[in-house]
């Protein structure tokens, strides 16, 4: 835009309420149709992320299938909606939930995807790396890299 053009609008919406209000719903309505549009994009989870199910997250350990992780510092877990979730939330996981996740050098979980029904019908076994395996821990650390049942 250049600048006379500018300053007619800026003139044309100040001097009239009227069209200041239009203005304002028209940005309004635009901007409620683009987060509208950005809730039906599928997200872009590496090709590189493991597939299990999420049953519980306590004490900074994360129990996916059917081992017991540790959470890297820095861990996220996103919400099928793609917010950052906290772990304390998914505390009370009942039964289990699909997730994609990775695992950092030190085989702590640094990323955690929880699935939506649709992603979750959309996932291609091939390309699904298999569960890697925690890494075992000091007996200081706690039952990381035991597995989940005998925690129990």
């Amino acid at each position: 835009m250049d600048s006379g053009l500018t300053r007619r609008v800026v003139f044309v919406l100040y001097n009239n309420p009227m069209n200041l209000r239009r203005f304002l719903l028209l940005l309004s309505l635009l901007s409620a149709m683009a987060v509208q549009a950005q809730g039906e994009i599928m997200r872009a989870i590496p090709d590189g992320a493991s597939f299990g199910e999420l049953k519980g997250v306590s004490n900074g350990q994360i129990a996916i299938g059917a081992y017991l992780y540790r959470l890297a510092p820095g861990a996220q877990i996103r919400g099928t909606d793609n917010l950052i979730r906290m772990p304390d939330v998914l505390a009370s996981v009942s039964g289990g939930v699909p997730v994609r996740y990775q695992v950092d050098v030190n085989g702590d979980v640094i990323r955690v995807w929880i699935l939506s029904a649709a992603e979750y019908a959309n996932l291609n076994p091939r390309k699904i790396p298999a569960q890697p395996l925690p890494l075992p821990t000091l007996p200081a650390m706690g039952t990381a890299g035991a597995a989940a049942a005998s925690s129990n």
